[in-house]
Parts: structure tokens; C-alpha cells; sequence
């Protein structure tokens, strides 16, 4: 449900854009764009004033630094594409919208880098990812030979070393046969095999709830 949420609202979105681009003339943007004032006092509020104030504001609160960073790009982010079409239902200027946008897609390039790179502050949670699982799609997989088995053996022996667990999903028939003749299914573990990504993952994640319950009651 929620990917279909999801590809709606971008079809309305893309929908909305269409309409306010097939009513806007390229010449008339340019015209607005020629505009110096207003144009300079919308580049102004995106790219100096916005971001200034979120800066400011952010010094007086209790957030952590993480949280003061997501918020600091919200902030140096300019002007959403969405907002031509919102102008058209305010019944504002569409066209200074359109322009405006126009220039500010050009200089947040530059611009939101040099942004963050002055007012982020250093995160203290930093980043590290751990991979614990591979789940590999294998329905592509048709045959397998004795060089493929021997690497594949070398990778689970590699990743097993590291800790991580390998999965396979939807192994044809064939592939199976070969990997049982080569010992690798029982390398791998019989249990280790699913018709789809899906089960491979929830089997994958309800192993690891029964091990962190395990844990809990020891």
C-alpha cells in the first residue's frame, strides 16, 4: 500500500509540474529571470536568510548534533520544484515562481555545499555499517561448474570467517542438484535456501528476534 502511495504522489506531483510548464512560456521566464530584484531577493531568502535563521534558532536548542545537521540541510536546501504549482493555486505569480526556481536549481550546486560546509557541525554518532546476512538472488543462475563451485565454496568459506551468513533464493532445480553434488548445499546449509528474497529476509530477521530472545532470557 504504501508503494502505491508513493508512486501516486508522484504521478501528481509530475502531473502538477506539466500543467504549470504547458501554460508557462520559456520566453516569459526569461523575461522574469531579467528581473534583477526579485529574483536577488528570492536567491537572498533561499540561500542566506532561511539557513541563517535555522543556524541561529539551532544554537539555542537542545537537539543533538545529528539532529541539528538533517535539520541544517532542510534549511540550506532551496526551494522545492513543487512550489510553482502551489504559486498557481495561491493565485500568486507563476511565473516568477517558475523563473526563480529556475535560477536557484542552477546555484544550489554550488551553493548548498558551501552552505553545509560552513554551519554543520560534526556529528557524534557517526557512521558504521555492519553486514550480517547476504541474501543472494540466484534465478538467474542455470548451471554451475566445477571452477563456479569452488569459488562459491571459497566465498562462503571467506564470508563465514567474517560472520556474515549466506542465503540463496530462488535456486532453480538444477542449480540445487549441481551444489548437493559439490557438497555446497550442506556447506551452506539446507536451511539457507527460499523460493523467494522475501522469505530469505523474514527467516533471516526471525532468526535473529529467536537469538536476541535467547539472549535476553540467558
Amino acid at each position: 500500500m504504501a508503494m502505491v502511495v508513493k508512486y501516486l504522489l508522484m504521478v501528481s506531483i509530475m502531473f502538477l509540474m506539466l500543467g504549470v510548464g504547458l501554460r508557462t512560456a520559456f520566453r516569459e521566464v526569461i523575461n522574469v529571470v531579467r528581473q534583477l530584484g526579485p529574483v536577488m531577493r528570492g536567491i537572498l531568502a533561499n540561500f542566506l536568510v532561511v539557513p541563517l535563521l535555522f543556524y541561529l534558532a539551532l544554537q539555542f536548542l537542545p537537539f543533538r548534533p545529528d539532529v541539528v545537521i538533517g535539520l541544517l540541510i532542510m534549511a540550506a536546501v532551496p526551494v522545492a520544484p513543487m512550489a510553482p504549482p502551489f504559486v498557481d493555486k495561491a493565485k500568486g505569480d507563476v511565473l516568477y515562481a517558475v523563473g526563480l526556481m529556475t535560477v536557484i536549481a542552477l546555484l544550489c550546486v554550488p551553493l548548498t555545499p558551501a552552505i553545509l560546509l560552513l554551519c554543520l557541525p560534526k556529528s557524534e554518532a557517526g557512521l558504521e555499517l555492519s553486514v550480517i546476512a547476504i541474501v543472494f538472488p540466484s534465478q538467474q543462475i542455470n548451471q554451475l561448474d566445477s571452477t563456479g563451485a569452488n569459488q562459491l565454496a571459497k566465498l562462503q568459506a571467506e564470508l563465514g570467517a567474517e560472520g556474515i551468513t549466506l542465503y540463496f533464493a530462488e535456486a532453480k532445480n538444477a542449480l540445487r542438484q549441481t551444489m548437493r553434488r559439490a557438497g555446497l548445499e550442506a556447506k551452506i546449509g539446507v536451511d539457507h535456501f527460499y523460493d523467494s528474497i522475501e522469505d530469505g529476509v523474514q527467516a533471516f530477521l526471525k532468526r535473529g528476534d529467536q537469538q536476541t530472545d535467547q539472549v535476553v532470557k540467558g
